[in-house]
């Protein structure tokens, strides 16, 4: 029966990823043929990551596990009218409504995809399960903006495919996998008989407390932070640094970036399956010194070759290895508490893509091999990081 949920669990997030991929993959095209400029287009980017957080923040307050599946069936009915309400108002020219419902739909997506490993925790809480849930939400997103490649243009009955019916699409998704999610059980998993602390504090509140204790934790969020911040500052602009930097054409530098996104989900099922060590030194090294090492290849030679390396090393391991530098340190925090770390982790990975996105573009104009040299001394203090983490979790372990 677990299994069972499980499955549900994860074909509820394949259904969510699948429409993710029809709606995002063209969505700055679909604004654009809505007459708006890049500027704009950046701007509404802009104010949807710094809503995001204040929205993550305000959720890791106030929900509890009992109420998660409820919350998330709230986020998905609410994204399911963001999505229909923006397919009507195609060509409307009705733009703040418009952006609006972009705004909000931001906001859902990222609170609704990081509240699902907690929902899976409930069930079964385990590093697999959460290197899993990132693998199968890849797979599925590419799988989708695969078909909208495809299908951009042609007809197939009385369907034309365009970038506006792709989100009557995306909007068939997200109710079939409203309707999974119904059918899932999660309160038989809820042991109702342990009684609830009573606290006036918030669950955020006593999250911090704990964690200003636990220095396993601030490592490991320190390190998520610094990642963010080292991969966003080399390769947050990857479509500009492939097409400006280095010359490719956009069809080419797009393509590239589609096919490495989509080997890497395979290199992970891999790394997963058969190539992760026991020795979790052994796994940070393959990951991470090998970033670091392309990433000063780039800098020292300097050649479009090396940088295209960097490149997809960075990105075809980039979901490699998440059972063994992320997970751990996620699944060693209390169930109770899973919806509100997951949370916090979100909102640090977000503070350290702006910081990188920020210097990204800010090196680019001066030099590309700056970017690379700023990124590969941050994977170094990562690396830092994540050893002594590991350190301390292996002795909290009983192991050496």
């Amino acid at each position: 029966m677990k299994k069972k949920d499980l499955i549900l669990l994860f074909v509820f997030l394949a259904l969510v990823s699948i429409g993710d991929g029809f709606f995002y993959n063209f969505q700055e095209l679909w604004m654009a043929s809505n007459n708006f400029s890049l500027k704009t287009i950046s701007v509404i980017y802009s104010i949807c990551s710094l809503i995001t957080v204040s929205v993550i923040f305000l959720c890791s307050s106030l929900i509890k596990k009992e109420y998660l599946k409820r919350f998330v069936q709230v986020l998905l009915f609410f994204k399911i009218i963001c999505v229909l309400s923006l397919y009507l108002l195609y060509s409307s020219g009705l733009s703040f409504l418009i952006k609006l419902f972009i705004m909000i739909d931001f906001v859902l997506d990222v609170e609704l995809i990081t509240s699902i490993y907690p929902m899976i925790s409930i069930i079964k809480m385990g590093d697999k399960e959460y290197a899993s849930k990132e693998i199968v939400y890849s797979a599925s997103y590419y799988f989708g903006v695969i078909l909208t490649i495809i299908l951009l243009g042609k007809k197939i009955g009385f369907i034309h495919f365009s970038y506006n019916s792709y989100l009557f699409v995306a909007f068939i998704f997200a109710v079939l996998a409203f309707v999974f999610l119904w059918n899932i059980n999660l309160e038989k998993y809820i042991d109702k008989n342990i009684e609830e602390e009573k606290n006036d504090k918030l669950i955020i509140e006593k999250l911090l407390g704990d964690i200003k204790k636990d220095k396993i934790s601030k490592l490991f969020l320190s390190s998520m932070v610094v990642n963010q911040f080292s991969f966003n500052s080399a390769l947050g602009l990857e479509i500009i640094l492939l097409t400006s930097g280095i010359g490719l054409s956009p069809t080419k530098a797009s393509g590239l970036s589609m096919t490495l996104g989509i080997i890497s989900v395979f290199v992970a099922t891999f790394v997963l399956s058969k190539l992760t060590f026991k020795n979790d030194y052994i796994n940070i090294s393959i990951k991470y010194g090998g970033r670091l090492l392309f990433y000063l290849l780039a800098v020292i030679g300097g050649t479009k070759y090396f940088i295209i390396l960097a490149v997809c090393f960075a990105r075809l391991l980039s979901l490699s290895y998440v059972n063994v530098v992320d997970a751990p340190y996620v699944n060693r925090i209390n169930k109770d508490y899973q919806l509100a770390f997951c949370n916090l982790k979100e909102m640090l990975v977000y503070l350290g893509k702006s910081l990188g996105l920020l210097f990204c573009g800010v090196l680019m104009n001066i030099d590309l091999r700056l970017n690379f040299l700023f990124a590969a001394i941050l994977v170094f203090l990562e690396i830092y990081l994540r050893m002594i983490a590991l350190k301390y979790r292996l002795e909290e372990e009983g192991k050496k």
